[in-house]
C-alpha cells in the first residue's frame, strides 16, 4: 500500500463510519476528508501524522500503541474540523504532538486552539518523566470540558 491510498479510500467511500487500522508498519500518514467517518482506530501501528482535515460526524479518534517510524520523532496528531469529536485518545505527551487549527497545543493559548466538544480524552503519562508532566498541562489546556 502506498502513501495516499487509504486517504483515497475513505474520499471514495461515502457510506464508511468505522475505520480500523491494525498493525500497520510503513509510517502512515493520514489525512482524513470524510463527511460520513464516526468512528477512527488506529491500533499498534507505525504513524507520522494524523490529520482530520474534514471530519463533520467524526465523533471517536482512538490511537493506541502507536509510534512514529524513527526513534525519539513524535506522530503529529492534527485536528482541522471535527465538530462533533468527543472522544480521543490515547495520546501521550512524550510520543504526540497536538496541533488543534495550524497550532501546537501549549505554544499560544487561544480560542483557535480549544477543542469544546471533547469530553473523554485519553492520556498516557509515564509518572517521573517531568517533560510528559509538562506537557500534560498544555494538552488539557485545549480541553476545557
Amino acid at each position: 500500500m502506498e502513501q495516499g491510498d487509504v486517504d483515497s479510500i475513505v474520499a471514495r467511500c461515502p457510506v464508511l463510519e468505522i475505520l480500523n487500522i491494525q498493525g500497520c508498519h510503513m509510517g502512515l500518514r493520514l489525512h482524513l476528508v470524510s463527511q460520513s467517518l464516526r468512528c477512527v482506530q488506529v491500533c499498534s501501528s507505525v504513524v507520522e501524522s494524523i490529520t482530520v482535515a474534514k471530519a463533520p460526524r467524526l465523533e471517536r479518534l482512538v490511537l493506541e500503541g502507536c509510534r512514529h517510524t524513527a526513534a525519539g520523532l513524535s506522530t503529529r496528531v492534527t485536528i482541522v474540523d471535527a465538530p462533533k469529536l468527543h472522544t480521543l485518545g490515547s495520546l501521550e505527551p512524550g510520543n504526540h504532538v497536538l496541533e488543534i487549527r495550524n497550532t501546537v497545543a501549549g505554544v499560544k493559548a487561544s480560542r483557535s486552539t480549544i477543542l469544546t466538544s471533547v469530553k473523554t480524552l485519553g492520556l498516557n503519562v509515564r509518572s517521573g518523566v517531568i517533560n510528559e508532566a509538562k506537557m500534560l498541562f498544555t494538552f488539557l489546556q485545549c480541553f476545557p470540558n
